[in-house]
């Protein structure tokens, strides 16, 4: 719980720059919004809360130059549950070395150092190559050792949508009842080729985004931090309805863009069928068995996309719209 209520007030303040003084919807329907993903979390005693608030935590101290800090929150996240250790690749892109080099440090810490007086040297290192290879695990069957629930609808990231929508899987969680979605019929390295395919347009969408280092604010610095969640969820190879929680920042974000356009203009009325089209196909996470193909198809991995592709869209035009000379968020 105080995992949650930090995660809203870090997204508020990392989108306005302010907290408490903002408008009141920027907390009512981001939290209204995402309450399947909060009960899951709270259902099945998932951490997703905690990784959120950790990593909107880290993107705070990026922003404040507090890269060590950084770093060690990101290892904390990814040491707890892995998928979270993909901001390394953002970390790069940015040259933000010393954060990189904090989050590898803080990673040998905490899965190397501190577990060994308890399971001993040998046995640890054991440990994290058996888990390695299981969770590396990824063939025509299973995606991680997951043989009926990695391919289910309730996986909703690029790896498991392409499958099911390209491939005539068993999109149900139990065995003995079906359920396909399939629109063709491709083999399974003709999937991931589409996969890989897919997976660098977005990232090329996302270079093309984001602005230079030199051309950088902390309004264009939230918005990026919102994308590169997006990256993250989409890219999982487990990523099922409590991952979602994710959602959160980056609906504050989305909300906080329309709230911001001009009353009665264009872009307002625009911002909120792009909003609420993405909210609709976050509803479709209720669980409700009459969702469930819905879900298989790919609606949450839509949303995703739309959210994605909005809020990149709003920080490319406002990278166009920015005059020249503009200083940078950080040192």
């Amino acid at each position: 719980s105080a995992a949650w209520i930090a995660s809203l007030l870090l997204s508020v303040f990392l989108a306005t720059g302010t907290t408490g003084r903002d408008h009141l919807l920027l907390y009512l329907i981001p939290g209204v919004c995402c309450l399947p993903y909060v009960a899951e979390n709270y259902l099945l005693g998932q951490p997703n809360h905690l990784l959120l608030a950790l990593m909107l935590a880290a993107f705070v101290c990026l922003r404040s130059g507090k890269d060590w800090g950084a770093g060690a929150l990101v290892a904390l996240a990814s040491a707890l549950k892995a998928f979270p250790v993909l901001t390394i690749g953002y970390l790069i892109y940015r040259r933000r070395w010393k954060a990189t080099i904090s989050t590898l440090v803080f990673l040998i810490l905490f899965l190397v150092v501190l577990p060994s007086p308890f399971r001993g040297i040998e046995r640890n290192l054991q440990d994290l190559d058996t888990w390695t290879r299981g969770m590396l695990h990824y063939d025509a069957g299973s995606i991680s050792q997951r043989q009926q629930r990695g391919f289910s609808w309730s996986n909703h990231s690029l790896i498991a949508v392409a499958h099911r929508l390209l491939r005539p899987v068993n999109a149900h969680r139990r065995k003995d009842t079906t359920l396909f979605v399939n629109v063709a019929d491709l083999d399974f390295k003709y999937v991931n080729a589409a996969i890989v395919l897919t997976a660098l347009g977005v990232c090329l969408f996302y270079l093309i985004c984001t602005p230079p280092h030199t051309e950088r604010t902390s309004s264009s610095d939230a918005l990026e931090y919102a994308m590169l969640l997006l990256l993250i969820l989409i890219f999982t190879p487990l990523a099922f309805t409590y991952f979602f929680v994710w959602l959160l920042y980056p609906v504050v974000v989305g909300l906080h863009l329309v709230l911001t356009a001009p009353p009665r203009s264009p872009q307002r009325i625009k911002g909120w069928l792009w909003f609420w089209t993405s909210i609709l196909l976050i509803s479709f996470t209720i669980p409700v068995s009459a969702f469930r193909p819905l879900q298989a198809a790919g609606s949450t991995l839509l949303a995703c996309l739309l959210l994605f592709v909005g809020i990149g869209w709003k920080l490319r035009v406002g990278a166009r719209n920015r005059p020249s000379g503009g200083q940078a968020s950080t040192p």
